[in-house]
C-alpha cells in the first residue's frame, strides 16, 4: 500500500476518533450540567470541565508519541517545556476548582476574569504539552562507547 494512502487513512481514523470523543464528551457535560441543576452540586461538573480538555489535549499529541515509538534512541522528557508551558497552563486550567479551595481566597480576581474558554484552551495546551514533552532523542555516537568501531592499529 502506498505510504501516502496509509497516512491518509491513519489521519482519517484519528480525526473520526477525536470527533467521537468530543461529541461523547459534550453529551456527558450536558448530563453533568443537568445533575448540577437538580442537586445544586457543581463540583462534578467543574472537575469534568478541568479534566476533559486535558485528556483531549493529550489525545491530540498521541500521533507524535506513536512516531517516537518507531524511532531509535532513548526516551527523554523536556522538563523545561513542562515547567515553562505546562505548569502555568495547568494552573489556568484548574481555575474552576479554586472555588472549592482556599486558593480562591488568595486569587479572587481569577474567578472573575477567567471564563470557560480560558481554562478549556489552557487544559488543551497542558494536555498536549505533557504528552508532547516525552519523546525519543537519537543517541549520539561516542567514540569511547562505540563497539562497532574498527581498531585501526591492527591494519
Amino acid at each position: 500500500m502506498n505510504q501516502g494512502l496509509k497516512r491518509f487513512i491513519a489521519l482519517a481514523v484519528f480525526i473520526i476518533l477525536i470527533l467521537t470523543i468530543l461529541l461523547l464528551g459534550l453529551e456527558y457535560q450536558r448530563h453533568l450540567s443537568l445533575i448540577k441543576d437538580k442537586t445544586l452540586n457543581s463540583f462534578p461538573l467543574r472537575v469534568y470541565l478541568v479534566t476533559f480538555p486535558i485528556i483531549l489535549g493529550s489525545i491530540l499529541a498521541v500521533p507524535k508519541l506513536i512516531t517516537s515509538f518507531v524511532q531509535k534512541g532513548r526516551w527523554v522528557v523536556d522538563w523545561l517545556k513542562i515547567i515553562v508551558i505546562g505548569i502555568p497552563t495547568l494552573f489556568l486550567s484548574t481555575v474552576p476548582l479554586t472555588y472549592f479551595t482556599q486558593i480562591g481566597g488568595f486569587f479572587p480576581f481569577i474567578l472573575q476574569v477567567a471564563d470557560r474558554e480560558l481554562y478549556t484552551i489552557s487544559g488543551l495546551i497542558f494536555g498536549y504539552t505533557l504528552v508532547e514533552s516525552i519523546y525519543k532523542r537519537e543517541i549520539e555516537n561516542n567514540p569511547f562507547t562505540n563497539n562497532d568501531r574498527k581498531d585501526e592499529s591492527l591494519t
